[in-house]
């Protein structure tokens, strides 16, 4: 999970981890897991593990990747929320302080990582693999004469 979390902390813009601790990020990331495992469809099968923060087995490029930027997804959801309780305004003199740019520049982030997610679902369902097509005889004319509904 070491790849995933330079990942996420290079689009979160915490490479030096000053923000954000690796346990805090490394829990992130194992719900991250669980979230995109049951949203795209991989042909390995990975086992998530809240409890000991593990993914096995160790996440190829691709599946780091969705997880890094569904990570970001929901850390960028809960800062919004958490600053979105904050939009203040302060004025004093000359001086002001205003809080409400915070949220908004978060909300901004949150959409670009909602966008570049959604590019990243469509790219790996056109050239990965999303799933399998079953192809028999299922044709109109065989159903209505090979009908059997005693």
């Amino acid at each position: 999970m070491n790849e995933t979390l330079i990942i996420l902390r290079a689009l979160i813009n915490d490479l030096d981890g000053t923000t954000y601790s690796d346990e805090v990020l490394l829990r992130l990331i194992s719900v991250a897991a669980i979230v995109v495992n049951n949203e795209v469809y991989f042909q390995t099968v990975y086992s998530i593990n809240l409890s000991t923060n593990t993914i096995d087995p160790e996440p190829d490029q691709n599946f780091a990747l969705f997880i890094a930027y569904k990570a970001a997804i929901l850390l960028f959801q809960s800062e919004i929320k958490t600053y979105g309780y904050t939009n203040v305004k302060i004025v004093d003199g000359p001086s002001s302080v205003d809080l409400g740019n915070i949220s908004k520049t978060l909300g901004e982030n949150l959409s670009m990582f909602l966008d570049q997610y959604g590019k990243l679902k469509w790219e790996y369902g056109k050239y990965g693999s999303l799933g399998f097509a079953i192809l028999g005889p299922t044709g109109v004319d065989y159903v209505s004469h090979n009908r059997n509904f005693s």
